[in-house]
């Protein structure tokens, strides 16, 4: 059966980061989902990383491929899928815990909706908070659209 969610996840010369984020996604308290973890032709360890958390955990999959870019790698991913959702994640980036049962709620209860989307802050490379919300582009969102 397939999970509710695939998590993708590209990565491009992203080892400083990646182990806290794929920890930040294998944290969800909503589980079904598979996280499929691309490596862009990187040059450092985030293969090993990746490859190392594959072992570990069964919802972990690695993908290589040479470097295509963002968007190509995010395109692979989702031809990968399966699932009913997909979520985007980068490689540098963390989740609070509830982050896939929030959206899932959200999408369940509004089913004509074809996105779901959270506020984005910025960390310091060491992980701290900053208070700098990134400021969206879709710029005609309604608050019935949250």
């Amino acid at each position: 059966m397939s999970p509710a969610f695939t998590v993708v996840m590209p990565a491009y010369n992203a080892g400083a980061y990646l182990s806290q984020t794929i920890e930040s996604v294998l944290s969800q308290t909503f589980t079904d989902f598979d996280l499929i973890v691309i490596d862009d032709g990187s040059t450092d360890d985030t293969g090993v990383i990746a490859a190392k958390y594959q072992k570990l955990d069964s919802r972990v999959k690695l993908l290589r491929q040479s470097n295509q870019g963002v968007s190509a790698t995010r395109n692979k991913g989702i031809n990968y899928s399966n699932s009913k959702y997909i979520a985007f994640i980068d490689a540098d980036d963390k989740w609070f815990p509830d982050n896939l049962k929030l959206h899932l709620e959200h999408l369940e209860k509004n089913p004509d909706l074809g996105i779901s989307y959270a506020k984005v802050e910025f960390l310091n490379p060491d992980g701290k908070h900053t208070g700098k919300i990134a400021r969206g582009r879709l710029t005609k969102l309604q608050p019935q659209h949250y």
